[in-house]
């Protein structure tokens, strides 16, 4: 079976009984779009173009979804992407007032559905990066990363920041508001969604944190590296007097 054919509800029908299941069918008019064999279904994606890159957007399902609704969502899809925008964050608020549901996770985005899209929207990122992605959100919001974003205070993330600062973790600090950041600056140029505000407010905080917990311990890694170099230089004897001169500085 030749992988091009004009898309018809009868050679999509055939390609469903005759097709392999992962082998893909190529629209001869359309060429961007192409049905994959899944065990019962035809899974239709196309691929639009957004400035200079792209990404896979997926139509509907054969036969759940006929051909004029997967062309009239193309159609979408198309102009959606040539004014700039992505369609697979775009298309999903478009949602039936009766589907209560879906309405209600729109409304309430979280961190986790947030990164799920923006993971959906990178397929050239590695797995090592999106695995420390997720962990780093997980790890740091903790029960925050199931919450709602539009209920996650600046208070609440400076005091996360804080909190690691208080135990040492200049690294994870960096590595925290970076994909905040990262995230953030996604679905900020991308679409206004619920969680705007608080998304500019935790990108609006970077400077400050950066200033605060970040620029002055780089500042003192010099000194800190001289020092070093001299305490090699000393017998166990001086060191046993400086430790403990720094432990009475510390009480």
């Amino acid at each position: 079976m030749s992988n091009k054919t004009v898309f018809t509800k009868t050679e999509l029908n055939k390609f469903l009984l005759l097709g392999d299941t992962g082998e893909y069918l190529i629209d001869k008019i359309n060429p961007c779009i192409r049905a994959i064999k899944r065990k019962e279904i035809l899974s239709i994606f196309c691929t639009v173009r957004i400035k200079k890159n792209t990404t896979t957007v997926k139509l509907g399902e054969f036969p759940k979804n006929d051909l004029e609704e997967i062309y009239s969502k193309f159609k979408v899809a198309k102009n959606i992407s040539t004014n700039g925008n992505n369609p697979n964050i775009v298309l999903s608020s478009i949602i039936k007032k009766t589907d209560s549901f879906n309405n209600n996770q729109l409304n309430n985005l979280n961190f986790e559905k947030l990164l799920e899209i923006f993971f959906q929207n990178k397929q050239k990122l590695s797995e090592k990066y999106r695995i420390d992605f997720l962990n780093c959100l997980k790890k740091n919001l903790k029960k925050n990363y199931y919450q709602p974003v539009r209920l996650f205070k600046k208070k609440q993330y400076l005091n996360i920041i804080e909190s690691l600062h208080e135990n040492g973790k200049l690294g994870t600090i960096k590595s925290f508001i970076y994909k905040i950041n990262t995230l953030g600056c996604f679905f900020l140029v991308n679409e206004n969604l619920d969680c705007s505000l608080q998304l500019k407010e935790l990108i609006a905080l970077t400077p400050k944190i950066s200033k605060k917990y970040i620029r002055s311990i780089q500042k003192e890694k010099p000194v800190l590296k001289k020092i070093n170099n001299e305490l090699k230089k000393l017998k166990n004897s001086d060191l046993q007097f400086i430790l403990q001169t720094i432990n009475d500085l510390k009480k």
